[in-house]
C-alpha cells in the first residue's frame, strides 16, 4: 500500500495575530537550535557550509522532501516564500529576526538546483 497524501490540518490560535501563527506560516526550521541555543542541528536542511565570518551560508536541502499532497518540494518552494511571502510589503509578516545581521541588514537568499529530480 502506497502513502497517502492530502487531508485536513484543524488549527486554533487565540487571535488572528499570535505567534503560533508565524510558525505554521514559516513552517518547519531550515536549521534547529540545540542545546539551549548553544548550538545548530539539521532540520530541513541536511548540511550546511559557511565563509570564514559566517556572512555567507550554503544550505544543503534533504532529498526527496513532498508537501502533504505528495508534490515534490523544491528551492523554488523556498524562493516563493521568501519573495512572495516575506518580500511583499503588502503582506502581514515581516521578515523573521534570523533572517537580519545583528546591524539590521536583511539577508540576500538566492536557489539553485545541484542535483536531479526526484
Amino acid at each position: 500500500m502506497g502513502v497517502q497524501y492530502g487531508g485536513n490540518l484543524l488549527l486554533s490560535a487565540p487571535a488572528a495575530n499570535d505567534l503560533q501563527i508565524r510558525q505554521y506560516m514559516y513552517g518547519h526550521s531550515l536549521l534547529r537550535y540545540l542545546n539551549d541555543g548553544l548550538d545548530i542541528g539539521p532540520g530541513l536542511v541536511s548540511s550546511w557550509e559557511t565563509n570564514d565570518d559566517a556572512s555567507e551560508w550554503t544550505l544543503h536541502f534533504r532529498e526527496g522532501l513532498r508537501w502533504s499532497d505528495g508534490e515534490p518540494w523544491t528551492t523554488a518552494d523556498i524562493m516563493f516564500w521568501w519573495e512572495d511571502m516575506v518580500l511583499d510589503e503588502d503582506h502581514t509578516e515581516t521578515p523573521p529576526d534570523e533572517s537580519k545581521s545583528g546591524k539590521g541588514t536583511l539577508m540576500k537568499l538566492t536557489a539553485r538546483r545541484t542535483t536531479t529530480p526526484w
